[in-house]
């Protein structure tokens, strides 16, 4: 066994060889503090009901992230539309219903 795995891995007994396969990745944990109303919010979500809050938030963060940003020809449109709602420039649904003369 080399120095550098000593230093890495001094509480793994070696047999051989066999230290390597068994110690190549450290899974960290921590704990969060969350509101009793957003720990209910995940326990609704659960897709199962012993799955972990790990696997809820790392579903839920995957979800959040855009895969594909909105063009520059949309983004455009969304000002446009912004604008026109600012200035009013907007019509309900019964005044829609009303100038296509439909009930």
């Amino acid at each position: 066994m080399d120095s550098t795995h000593k230093l890495l891995c001094p509480a793994i007994p070696t047999f051989g060889k066999l230290y390597l396969s068994t110690y190549n990745y450290i899974n960290v944990e921590t704990t969060i503090q969350i509101k009793k109303d957003l720990k209910e919010r995940l326990n609704a979500l659960r897709l199962y009901p012993n799955e972990s809050y790990d696997s809820v938030i790392r579903r839920l963060s995957e979800l959040a992230e855009d895969e594909e940003p909105l063009s520059k020809d949309t983004i455009e449109k969304i000002e446009m539309s912004l604008k026109d709602i600012k200035e009013g420039m907007v019509y309900t649904t019964d005044e829609v219903r009303k100038r296509l003369k439909i009930a």
